[in-house]
């Protein structure tokens, strides 16, 4: 009776192991491709904007909404040569996906970038910017908010990577995965390099910058899994290139990347996608 009422746990056991993987398997490469589309059209607003560049043009949305929040950044030197280089390349990723899936892809959701200012207040409290911080006023705040997208952007690209079920889509993405890798060490060299220079908060009360990057590294974890990220290790040395022991880049879920993306609102709606995702992964 024993052995069969341990058969009759494992059935069930299995059952239900099954029935949490038919999403997973269900998911197919136009719903991968269509997801990182749409995680695509965040950076290309940010960037394109940032860059001044007006934003994505209304072909690349699909449809989709004008940005909410987005504006020309007061940048300078190196660091608007470096905004233009990757607002082109997160145009083209849109371009190209869109290309891709055809009249399968997805027009961009409603995308907010006043939400950095939520995001940053939460990676410093229990201090709080005054003026709010906006990823546009300077050169630093553009860099500690591409800080916070261009990890996601990694993660995101090598967690889809196994889903997929083409070669030729398998490197698609992988191209992309370089390409924000690049980016995101790129960011992370620069702010390595300024780490102890002080950020204005308010009144007058300033944090290193290693502070904020390793806040902003700490948020992302917290709501989407994985280790923090900063851009110093605890023992301060660098973490231009963050690892796990394998030295593997750390992949990121779907979900854990909806819920860095909504500031982990039960709902899948909030932060910098106010109205959620569209397409089946939302």
């Amino acid at each position: 009776m024993a052995h069969k009422g341990f058969t009759h746990l494992l059935s069930a056991s299995m059952a239900l192991f099954l029935w949490l993987m038919v999403p997973a398997w269900a998911q197919t490469d136009t719903d991968i491709l269509n997801f990182a589309l749409q995680l695509e059209c965040l950076e290309g607003e940010f960037y394109n904007y940032a860059a001044g560049n007006g934003g994505l043009p209304a072909s690349d949305r699909g449809g989709g909404p004008a940005p909410i929040g987005g504006r020309a950044a007061k940048l300078g030197g190196q660091t608007l040569a470096l905004a233009k280089e990757i607002a082109l390349n997160e145009k083209r990723h849109v371009e190209f996906l869109r290309s891709a899936l055809g009249s399968q892809a997805v027009p961009c959701p409603l995308v907010n970038l006043t939400a950095f200012g939520d995001a940053f207040n939460t990676a410093v409290a229990p201090n709080t910017f005054n003026p709010p911080f906006s990823p546009f006023n300077d050169d630093l705040s553009f860099l500690l908010a591409t800080f916070l997208f261009e990890d996601i952007g990694v993660s995101a690209y090598q967690g889809a990577a196994p889903l997929l079920s083409s070669k030729a889509n398998l490197a698609a993405a992988a191209g992309n995965f370089a390409t924000e890798s690049y980016q995101a060490g790129a960011v992370r060299f620069i702010l390595f390099n300024q780490q102890n220079n002080p950020y204005q908060i308010a009144n007058g009360n300033a944090q290193a910058v290693y502070k904020i990057s390793d806040g902003l590294a700490a948020l992302r974890a917290k709501l989407g899994g994985g280790s923090n990220q900063g851009v110093t290790s605890p023992d301060g040395s660098p973490q231009v290139v963050p690892v796990d022991g394998n030295s593997q880049t750390i992949p990121r879920t779907t979900a854990q990347i909806i819920a860095i993306g909504t500031g982990g609102s039960p709902t899948k709606k909030g932060l910098f996608f106010p109205n959620g995702l569209n397409g089946s992964i939302k």
